[in-house]
């Protein structure tokens, strides 16, 4: 039922989509230059590395193997990439990644191999399950780069707060992962990022 669900969902929102994700193209090729898309190895279900796509939001070349970002001071963010990341549209061409079955609408954020080996014991039980692009942990920690922008040593604070609290977080989502928690996390996950004032979202 759940990937009936992706599918569903994936295919009607990139037919509806198109024309908005041809001008966020057209854009980034404007500001910045090709590609206009950006691919990054992240580890999904069974330990298995994949391709994770989005829109192209930093200068090209300038993505470390940690994926670490920092908002509004990261120097590396283009012009027109600040506005995508705000928005989360950067994120629309994982659709692609589900259609592919490498992961699910709902779901946790698959991690670069950096992490998930550094804290194998936090991401292994995650890694029984397809990854996504909406969870409690990535709802309620959308500001996650201001976040870390605030901190004076914003490595450690990820590795010893925000890893933990996720996984933790993650893990329960999993868990408990029914069609109604899908369907409920999803409609959150809408109203949180796109009808919520940019002032009254908090970051947690």
């Amino acid at each position: 039922m759940k990937r009936f669900f992706d599918l569903l969902i994936s295919i009607v929102a990139i037919i509806t989509l198109a024309p908005v994700l041809l001008v966020i193209a057209l854009w980034i090729v404007v500001d910045s230059g090709l590609p206009f898309y950006f691919k990054h190895r992240r580890i999904g279900k069974n330990g298995v590395s994949f391709n994770m796509y989005k829109f192209r939001t930093m200068y090209n070349n300038s993505e470390d193997v940690k994926g670490i970002t920092l908002g509004k001071i990261d120097q590396r963010i283009t012009f027109i990439g600040r506005y995508l990341r705000r928005y989360k549209l950067d994120e629309l061409p994982q659709l692609i990644n589900i259609l592919r079955n490498e992961m699910s609408l709902v779901g946790y954020r698959p991690q670069v191999p950096y992490y998930v080996e550094k804290f194998k014991e936090l991401y292994t039980p995650l890694l029984q399950h397809k990854p996504g692009i909406v969870s409690t942990a990535a709802i309620q920690y959308r500001n996650e780069e201001n976040l870390l922008a605030e901190q004076q040593n914003p490595e450690l604070y990820f590795e010893k707060v925000l890893i933990p609290k996720k996984c933790e977080l993650d893990k329960l989502d999993m868990e408990r992962l029914t069609v109604k928690k899908y369907l409920s996390l999803l409609i959150y996950f809408f109203f949180s990022y796109f009808l919520t004032p940019k002032e009254n979202q908090k970051h947690f």
